[in-house]
């Protein structure tokens, strides 16, 4: 009997080891929704790096995102004003934006992987500290030193895409990994509102760097050896890069218009088209839809030369941007937001693809310039459209913007893709 039963497991197991090879194997593919077989174990290996990179970015992304909605309720349990508690927000795009311009340019030498890694720590670390914070300063002490951290995370995690893709192939990745925002605009930033309603806000915060301090488990797994340069490479080395101002100066245009426009579209949808708060979160959702379904489009636009793609995503983006301006009810609002979305993923992966093109030996440098320029950008529009909309209203700063979008147009006719 218990020989017969001995035989029946091996059985069972040889019937079962080659099923349970492939289930293994599988693979998400997120451009087209569906689970695919790889038997190449190195194939797999950079799948899973490419996740733990998505997930990241969207944990990032809504370390800079949900602070704003639940500003209200933390100036009520701290008893300070709500102009002290917005600091928190500012802080931690400062926080990003100077450790991204002074920091960035030693990415390399450190190693991207590691410095994520230490990044991820530090933001979540920050995150649980604040959520124990009695008062407005040592939060926005903390939320500084989270947007630190992000200010390093995102350039690292943009140079490691662009560094384990295959030749040709960066656009591609680089969609993959920046579907991250999408992800952190459509579920992350949501649920963490449905948390703070229904836990509060600590616990929301407390949460939010438990998850951060969870993907250093599968960040460990992966090694990054620091890249050796002959080179010094110094505070503004990347704009002295051949095509490097013309691409900077688009993506700070292009940044100021996106933070200007967004920042301001609640208060649009709640005073000027009369919806409630709850019906004013669909823009954050179906912008993020749009976002993540120009993916589907990344590749073969990558495929065009880089003096015909830019100008062309970035000239129909300003109609786009001239629609929501001139949009007559909600529901039109909505739908242009989301394409506006869809056109935005495809000018992010463009600018992204051509600032990690201007140096191979220094990806991570000129990727921290990218993120260090594009929080200036949203500090400057924010407190300029901020200044002009209680005079001029929403409408005729998103007419503003669309100058701005155009401008950075006029700038993509003569960048020049670097060789």
């Amino acid at each position: 009997m218990q020989l017969t039963l001995r035989k029946l497991i091996r059985i069972m197991q040889r019937i079962c080891r080659e099923p349970i090879k492939r289930i293994t194997a599988l693979t998400f593919n997120p451009w087209f929704c569906w689970f695919q077989i790889n038997p190449d174990p190195a194939v797999n290996t950079m799948t899973q790096f490419l996740y733990t990179l998505l997930f990241s970015v969207c944990l990032i992304g809504s370390n800079g995102l949900l602070l704003s909605p639940m500003l209200p309720i933390i100036g009520a349990e701290l008893q300070s004003p709500l102009s002290h508690i917005s600091r928190a927000v500012a802080a931690y795009g400062a926080g990003s934006a100077l450790s991204a311009i002074w920091l960035g340019r030693y990415l390399d030498g450190f190693g991207m992987n590691r410095a994520l890694f230490y990044a991820m720590a530090v933001a979540g670390v920050s995150q649980i500290l604040a959520a124990f914070t009695q008062g407005w300063i040592l939060l926005t002490t903390f939320q500084m030193l989270a947007g630190a951290a992000a200010g390093i995370a995102l350039p690292s995690i943009y140079g490691l895409a662009t560094t384990v893709a295959p030749k040709g192939k960066e656009a591609q990745v680089l969609s993959r990994v920046t579907l991250g925002w999408s992800l952190s605009l459509v579920a992350a930033v949501p649920l963490a509102a449905f948390l703070a309603d229904l836990l509060g806000w600590r616990s929301t915060l407390a949460t939010i760097g438990a998850l951060h301090i969870a993907m250093l488990l599968p960040l460990s797994l992966f090694k990054s050896a620091p890249t050796p340069s002959k080179t010094k490479f110094s505070l503004l080395t990347p704009f002295t890069l051949p095509g490097s101002f013309s691409i900077y100066t688009i993506n700070f245009l292009f940044m100021a218009c996106f933070y200007g426009i967004y920042a301001f579209s609640g208060t649009q949808a709640v005073t000027g088209f009369g919806q409630s708060t709850t019906q004013a979160g669909l823009i954050a959702l179906i912008y993020g839809l749009g976002f993540g379904a120009a993916s589907l489009f990344a590749a073969p636009l990558g495929r065009l030369p880089a003096n015909v793609a830019m100008p062309a995503a970035l000239l129909a983006a300003t109609g786009v941007i001239y629609a929501i301006a001139i949009a007559p009810n909600y529901q039109n609002f909505l739908i242009t937001f989301g394409v506006w979305g869809f056109m935005n993923h495809l000018i992010l992966n463009l600018i992204l693809t051509r600032i990690s093109d201007l140096s191979a030996t220094h990806k991570g440098a000129t990727l921290a310039m990218y993120s260090g320029v594009t929080y200036i950008a949203s500090m400057v529009a924010i407190l300029g459209f901020g200044s002009l909309i209680e005079t001029r209203g929403f409408v005729q700063i998103v007419l503003l913007a669309a100058g701005i979008q155009f401008c950075a147009f006029l700038v993509s006719l003569v960048f020049k893709k670097p060789v």
